[in-house]
């Protein structure tokens, strides 16, 4: 079922929409707040404060994209969360929650501009097409092909004498 659809039943009264609107966009949500908090404690509120906000806000919702629309509430609890708590940026290597991957690569998928990291996290560990990724993100599917072969790059060049296999 379409998100959209899922939204409009959920507005409509059909509790059972929650759910599956809640399975369909967590990765989205919790990727949005892992780009700016890592303290697990802390993305968990995030993450219900995000759909607290949605449930609350459900009635005033009139936009075309779900996705992008969610994304950017999570992104700005993450980020009105760090003004309140008056914290440093941090960078860190627990970011990406998969302890398989190298730590140079994380250290270094850390430093991507935000947009990129944003786009290559979502298409790598979340699995998105590019389709869903500008849908989620509220931007063209070039522009998210575009940010991705960035991102590979930038990657390749900074890890071309380690011994890091991963594309």
């Amino acid at each position: 079922m379409n998100l959209e659809k899922l939204v409009v039943d959920y507005k409509a009264g059909n509790e059972k929409s929650f759910d599956k609107i809640y399975k369909e966009t967590l990765p989205l949500v919790k990727s949005a707040i892992l780009n700016y908090i890592t303290d697990k404690d802390t993305v968990l509120d995030l993450i219900q404060d995000t759909y607290l906000t949605f449930v609350e806000k459900k009635e005033s919702y009139n936009s075309h994209s779900f996705s992008a629309w969610i994304y950017t509430v999570a992104k700005n609890k993450a980020l009105d969360y760090l003004k309140k708590k008056k914290e440093v940026l941090m960078d860190t290597t627990d970011i990406i929650p998969d302890n398989s991957i190298s730590p140079c690569l994380t250290y270094v998928i850390n430093k991507l501009e935000p947009n990129l990291r944003e786009v290559f996290l979502l298409k790598v560990l979340v699995g998105y097409s590019s389709k869903k990724v500008s849908t989620s993100l509220g931007i063209d599917v070039s522009l998210v092909n575009k940010y991705y072969y960035e991102a590979k790059e930038i990657l390749r060049k900074e890890l071309k004498d380690y011994e890091v296999k991963w594309i």
